[in-house]
Formats: C-alpha cells, structure tokens, sequence
C-alpha cells in the first residue's frame, strides 16, 4: 500500500497522473472496442474470378488432357514384322559363267558392300586395270631393251571377284586355293597370253572364243588366250567344296624402265610358288615352250626346235626335245640367264 501511495503521490507531484489514467483507460478499452466492432460487422462476400478459355496451338495437348496423361498408367504394344532379317555380313552370289565378265568390282547386298582384293605379287610398277567401258588391248609385237610386258587379269573364285594388275609371270590361281591355272607369259608377239592348267581338282573345262587350247579342247594343257577372251573351270559332281573359277585376260601392255638392269630384272621376275608347280607338272606340252629373255616372251617350239631355254628363263637343252617335258619347262637344274 505505502508502494501505491508513493506512486499516486509522485504522479500528483509531476502534474502527469491524468495522463497515466487516460493511457490505462485506452488501453484497456480500445481491444475490447474493436473486438465488439468487428463482431457486429458482415464478413466481405467472396470475388469470383471468371475462367480463361486458351486454345492450345496444333498439335500440343490441353492442359487438363497433359495432366491425364502424366497420371496414367503407360501401356506398352508390341509390333512383330514379317519377312526375314538381313545379314549385314552376307555377300551376294557371284556365279561364274561363260560370258565375259570384266567387272572389277566386288558383289554388292541391299545391306552393305563387300570387297575382297587379293594383289599380285610383282616387283614392277602397275598398269590401269581393265574396266567394262574399254576394249582389252594387245601388247607391242617387240620391246625395247628397257621395257617388259604387263598383263592384267580378272578372276571370279565362287562369290570372290579380284582385278589383278601387272600379273607376275608363274603367279599360281585362284590364290589362297588349290592352284588351278599359272600363267606362264606373253606370247611373242605380244598378242596373247599362256596358262598352264594344273588338273587340280576334276573338272570342266569352258572357253569362249579367242582361247586355244594345246595340244585340244579335249587335252587342253595350255590354253592361248587373247585379250577379253575367258576360260571357266566348273568342278566335276561331288566336289561341292570347290567353287568355279573363271578368268579373263584383259590388257596386255608394255612397261617402261629407267635402265635396261631394271627392265631385266623384271622381265626375270617369276613366282616361286608357280615354278615348284612346274618343277611337278606332267603337262607334254609345258616342254614345248621357253621363255626368251632377250625378247621377255614366251616362244613355242615344238620336237626339233633345237635348244632352247625353260619356261622359268634358265637353261635346259630338254627343254625343247620334250623329252622330259616338266624339267625343261622349269629349267632348275641351271642359273638363270
């Protein structure tokens, strides 16, 4: 009480008690007025908003169908194509025949393209390759000291198709295959080309035109050929794991050396692989030609020619008498001259 006193007298004193009342009075008065006031008044009615009508641009989903879709279950539909699967690593079939084929390119498929090249083994520079658009040509019908013949062939071996350039001379084919055919050389004159068949496996022989066969077609164990003409040798019944094999003489050119050494050593250049095939073969009629160095050709001499040199380009009186037709033709019983 005496606390109350002190106080209700200092505010007296201080001329501020009416000011203090007034302030305890407001404070205590103004809540309880807003609260009847606001009680007593009407809640504000709620504002509408009128809805927006959008039109989605082509194409896009409204949103509410978006919406939908997000909260759907996903379903999944399977498609089953007819037809058979293509096999990007299948080569198409590439039969030889008896016509001329002289396309260098390789089979194509609807899914890719397959091209498998094997080269010529040669120590001379390359020629141009035969294409469908140009006529085989024939060679000089003499060369200068410094130049050597060319030969370029095509060969099929089942789905296989090779263009070789500057065939060297005793090269065995088909390659990487039982050897069927080694080219032997140009003839002289330029004009054709000889290979000597091996009978490697049984077989039939077809020949288009422009092909001689010695010593017949019958018996033929070495086949002339002009430039564009063809040989085919079908694989007898029961030899289903050999293909057919086709070749086809195209060009026959000359090239040219820088020196009469380098020009020699072409003309000289022969596969070893080939003459080991002659060194065996039983062919009566390898014997009856020999290889002229001086000429870089092939020469046919038959019984009586005198002596003369082996297909290889190395020495051997036997290699004309036919006597012992396979040793004259590889003439390996003397350096080369």
């Amino acid at each position: 009480m005496n606390f109350f006193r002190s106080l209700l007298a200092d505010l007296r004193e201080r001329q501020i008690l009416p000011a203090v009342v007034l302030l305890v009075v407001l404070a205590i008065g103004i809540p309880i007025g807003a609260s009847a006031a606001l009680s007593s008044s009407a809640a504000p009615p709620p504002v509408h908003i009128a809805p927006v009508t959008l039109t989605p641009p082509p194409g896009v989903l409204p949103p509410a169908s978006e919406i939908a879709v997000t909260q759907a279950t996903p379903t999944q539909k399977s498609v089953v194509y007819k037809g058979t699967e293509l096999n990007p690593f299948r080569t198409a079939s590439a039969p030889a025949s008896s016509a001329a084929s002289t396309s260098s390119t390789p089979a194509k498929t609807t899914s890719t393209t397959s091209t498998t090249v094997t080269p010529a083994v040669t120590t001379q520079p390359k020629s141009t390759a035969p294409t469908k658009s140009s006529t085989p040509t024939t060679g000089p019908s003499k060369l200068n000291d410094d130049e050597a013949y060319t030969v370029d062939v095509l060969t099929a071996y089942g789905s296989q198709e090779d263009a070789l350039v500057d065939l060297q001379r005793l090269t065995p084919l088909p390659a990487n295959s039982p050897a069927e055919i080694v080219y032997l050389g140009v003839l002289k004159g330029g004009k054709k080309a000889a290979f000597l068949l091996t009978d490697a496996v049984s077989s039939t022989l077809k020949t288009s035109s422009g092909v001689t066969c010695l010593p017949s077609k019958a018996d033929c164990q070495v086949a002339e050929l002009d430039p564009g003409a063809q040989i085919e040798i079908v694989p007898a019944h029961g030899q289903s794991s050999v293909s057919s094999f086709t070749l086809e003489l195209g060009n026959i050119g000359d090239q040219a050396y820088q020196s009469t050494a380098d020009a020699t050593t072409a003309r000289a250049s022969v596969a070893d692989s080939g003459k080991q095939i002659l060194a065996t073969s039983t062919s009566t009629e390898l014997g009856k030609f020999f290889y002229d160095m001086g000429l870089g050709a092939l020469v046919y001499s038959p019984p009586g020619g005198g002596t003369t040199t082996g297909v290889t380009g190395a020495s051997g009186a036997s290699g004309a008498s036919g006597a012992s037709g396979a040793s004259g033709a590889s003439g390996a019983t003397a350096p080369t001259s």
